[in-house]
């Protein structure tokens, strides 16, 4: 992975992947991550498969750790939930960077945040 040299001067200021031939083979290893039989056995005895609700699943094309592969790993342990999927490019949100904790950035108030406030809001009226 390669990082910015400086140090952040503060909390808010985190580092970001850049793209390199680095960053992309730890894509890839990610990708690869065995996310199917080994979760699989850690989560047999969770109650995951018991959600029925509704549930929102906002992904972003330029995180590095929730790749698809990932997330559909992950939303596979809630079979029997009503899942609604978005995958979202930094630029839909008018946004050069979104990232893998980009979304709680408080920049997104009126863009992300909106949105999944109001799915959450149709879902309770």
């Amino acid at each position: 992975m390669h990082w910015p040299s400086s140090s952040p001067s503060t909390p808010r200021e985190r580092p970001r992947l850049t793209e390199s031939p680095r960053a992309d083979g730890i894509r890839a290893r990610l990708d690869a991550a065995p996310f199917g039989p080994g979760l699989d056995e850690e989560l047999r005895d969770s109650r995951y498969a018991e959600v029925r609700a509704p549930l929102l699943s906002l992904s972003f094309s330029d995180d590095p750790i929730a790749t698809p592969a990932a997330v559909e790993a992950l939303l596979a342990s809630y079979p029997n939930a009503q899942i609604e999927r978005r995958w979202i490019r930094p630029c839909e949100a008018g946004v050069r960077h979104i990232g893998h904790h980009g979304f709680f950035s408080e920049r997104h108030r009126d863009s992300l945040w909106r949105a999944a406030l109001d799915w959450i809001d149709a879902r309770c009226a």
